[in-house]
């Protein structure tokens, strides 16, 4: 993936040009949808003519380089301020800390990759290190963001890991292997109530009337492990 430009949000820059910066945005979008084009080009080169699956999957793998670009301007936009910082309050004991240096971080999300440069800040008495633009945007510490975190965790909660990977890649075309589901997976059981995991018995009934008495003890996933559930019973199983 070719690296996005990088908009200029230095403090100065930003307090003269700030009405600049609409424009700014839209010719930098120009210039990734240029390069998106470019990318579907590659339909006319060639004698035979694609399926409309051929198509498909290109503009699947094609547009997540795109629209990763988008997201990237939209955060340099909306950040600035958090990316032209040069002193900050450590969050921990709020004692002033300068700008030590600028961090590269490498973002995967549902919509695609990017990479950002972020100020990067240690507090001397914490002995801690810290990104304010990481708590501003909401931005998880793994590569891999909160929405595809999300969606990894909503597809485990109903087939094996395994299997959860390679539906993941099949519907969004992002990689997630199943150790990454299944890390994922645990730390949302961690925080994750049993009540809230377990669906209620009115669900339970109606997902396993289809399938007959047979069906009545079944395995449903929760926080840490699996509940073995069988007529009148229930027993957690540790994870």
């Amino acid at each position: 993936m070719e690296p996005a430009r990088v908009l200029d949000f230095s403090a100065e820059k930003w307090a003269e040009d700030k009405s600049k910066i609409p424009q700014r945005f839209r010719d930098a979008m120009h210039e990734e949808l240029d390069k998106f084009l470019d990318k579907l080009m590659v339909v006319f080169e060639k004698d035979r003519r694609p399926s409309v699956a051929d198509l498909s999957d290109l503009l699947t793998k094609s547009r997540q380089d795109f629209l990763g670009s988008c997201l990237q301007h939209l955060i340099e936009q909306r950040y600035s301020a958090e990316l032209s910082m040069e002193e900050c309050s450590c969050p921990r004991c709020g004692k002033s800390c300068t700008h030590r240096q600028v961090v590269r971080k490498k973002l995967q999300t549902a919509q695609g990759p990017f990479e950002l440069r972020r100020p990067w800040f240690y507090c001397t008495n914490c002995k801690q290190g810290f990104a304010p633009l990481d708590a501003a945007a909401e931005i998880s510490r793994r590569e891999k963001q909160f929405d595809i975190q999300k969606r990894a965790v909503k597809v485990a909660a109903q087939v094996p890991f395994d299997c959860a990977s390679e539906i993941f890649e099949d519907l969004t075309g992002q990689q997630a292997s199943d150790h990454f589901i299944h890390d994922v997976f645990e730390e949302v059981g961690e925080h994750a109530p049993l009540e809230t995991v377990v669906p209620k018995p009115e669900e339970i009934a109606k997902r396993m009337c289809p399938f007959g008495k047979r069906a009545r003890r079944n395995f449903f996933a929760r926080a840490g492990g699996l509940v073995t559930r069988g007529a009148g019973e229930g027993r957690a199983a540790a994870g």
